[in-house]
């Protein structure tokens, strides 16, 4: 009887430690499935960061090629301005110094 009673015990305390690791092992899968779950939502908002910021990046890079494009229109204008001026200012000192040849 006795043996029969310790092997009984033993079985009753085999059986719970089995049903502890099941329910463990359980929330383990349950807890990997939603990391996963997280992992892979990161995944795709760190894409979608990735390629919104391309884009942007794209966007800032014509609109400096657009901004150093006006600023050379700009740089020539300018220069003929300058130039035009001084033209201009080299034909009256010309007629002030021999105002006779005009």
């Amino acid at each position: 009887g006795t043996i029969r009673a310790a092997a009984a015990a033993a079985e009753a305390a085999a059986t719970s430690q089995l049903q502890a690791c099941n329910s463990r092992l359980i929330r383990m899968r349950l807890r990997l499935v939603l990391q996963r779950s997280m992992a892979n939502t990161l995944s795709s908002t760190a894409a979608a960061m990735r390629a919104c910021l391309l884009h942007m990046g794209a966007e800032w890079q014509q609109q400096c090629v657009h901004a150093q494009l006006q600023a050379g229109a700009v740089r020539a204008t300018l220069q003929m301005q300058v130039l035009r001026q001084l033209k201009t200012l080299s034909t009256i000192s010309s007629l002030v110094v021999a105002p006779g040849r005009a």
